[in-house]
């Protein structure tokens, strides 16, 4: 059985969560608005304290048409030269 490394998940989906939102010029206020999210878990999920459950995971990976095996497994500003997100 795979081991989950959540720690290492948590930064990788805080990292992505971070790199969209300051290319799409959305503010952690915003994410309310837009998903319903309350503005403490988008704050943890900055700082990689948590991650977004599965169903807001696939909510964020539909907003930015995202496949969730990106998100997850985002590590670096080079992974957007990896998968082409446009600026």
């Amino acid at each position: 059985m795979t081991r989950i490394n959540h720690a290492r998940y948590s930064r990788n989906v805080a990292t992505y969560i971070r790199d969209r939102c300051k290319r799409e010029g959305i503010r952690q206020d915003t994410w309310q608005e837009i998903f319903g999210f309350t503005k403490q878990a988008v704050k943890a999920w900055y700082k990689g304290e948590s991650c977004p459950s599965l169903e807001s995971l696939l909510a964020i990976a539909s907003h930015f048409d995202e496949k969730l095996d990106v998100i997850v497994k985002w590590r670096t500003r080079r992974d957007q030269q990896i998968y082409r997100i446009p600026e």
